[in-house]
């Protein structure tokens, strides 16, 4: 009895399944689908996680390379597209140094009144207190005294940050005259070698040498790449320094109140100390990538 009875609750199972069937077995067919559908999508995700958990250096350096090889494709059709972005960077540093101008000149307004409303406090009171002193009134001729004295010492104080603020501002005028003639002659300077590289280009391409060229290993792609990157090294130097120079003199470039800003000194120190220093000055940069010389044959080149 007591091995019949075992068995009764498995018996008592199929019963009900069979039983039940009609109405369980679509969830049952659907849980075996999902279930299915994990185990072939799930186990290769699961994998994939695990594998770029694992190799972190490895997928960066995919995703690099696929990054280089877009960027060399774009470079093929245009090698001088990274130049252009340099121009424009250039061009947002003078749109900063002709806000900062702006922001100086502001504040040698302010200063300049703030001066002449001392100087004048300073006059009125010398002329009441020495009215006061005919008048044999002491206490009111000393209280002249202290205003005149205050005035005076205010007066002292503002007029050598004046006179600095006046250096500053002729500064970043020159930097904007320099800044905006340079970027010009970059500008122009980027027109032409793109006219030059398509010219070479098309000479490689009749002579059968369009990959030599591009890769550089020809003598015209030699030159070229050369002369390319003797202005793509200054232009990055340049940029650096301008960049380092936008940092350091953050505090006079942003404009706060300089009579009240000890951070104020220091940013016209840190534009003094650029004053005599010629690396804050763009060079005429058609001057650097030399011109190439060639004729449009098809057999020959002329460099």
């Amino acid at each position: 009895m007591e091995k019949i009875l075992r068995w009764l609750p498995f018996i008592a199972a199929g019963v009900a399944i069979f039983w039940f069937w009609g109405g369980i077995s679509a969830f049952v067919v659907e849980t075996l689908k999902n279930t299915v559908m994990t185990i072939v999508y799930g186990v290769p995700l699961a994998a994939l996680v695990l594998y770029v958990w694992s190799n972190p250096a490895f997928i960066w350096m995919s995703y690099k390379n696929i990054c280089k090889k877009i960027t060399s494709f774009f470079i093929k059709m245009d090698p001088l597209s990274y130049m252009d972005r340099y121009a424009d960077i250039l061009s947002e540093k003078l749109t900063n140094v002709r806000k900062s101008e702006v922001n100086l000149k502001a504040q040698q307004v302010k200063l300049k009144r703030q001066i002449d409303t001392d100087q004048k406090l300073m006059n009125d009171s010398l002329k009441m207190g020495e009215a006061a002193m005919k008048q044999g009134n002491k206490s009111q001729a000393s209280l002249y005294g202290l205003r005149a004295k205050g005035a005076q010492e205010s007066i002292n104080l503002f007029t050598p940050n004046l006179q600095r603020l006046d250096r500053s501002i002729k500064f970043l005028q020159l930097l904007d005259e320099n800044w905006d003639t340079s970027i010009i002659s970059m500008r122009e300077t980027i027109e032409r070698k793109r006219t030059e590289w398509q010219i070479l280009k098309e000479n490689a391409k009749a002579l059968n040498q369009a990959s030599e060229f591009l890769r550089g290993d020809t003598e015209e792609g030699k030159i070229f790449q050369e002369s390319m990157k003797a202005l793509e090294d200054q232009v990055s130097q340049k940029i650096a320094y301008i960049e380092d120079f936008e940092q350091r003199a953050k505090p006079i470039m942003e404009g706060a109140q300089i009579e009240k800003s000890a951070n104020q000194a220091d940013g016209l120190d840190m534009l003094e100390q650029y004053m005599n220093d010629s690396r804050i000055l763009l060079p005429d940069f058609s001057k650097i990538a030399t011109p190439i010389e060639y004729e449009t044959v098809p057999n020959k080149f002329n460099i």
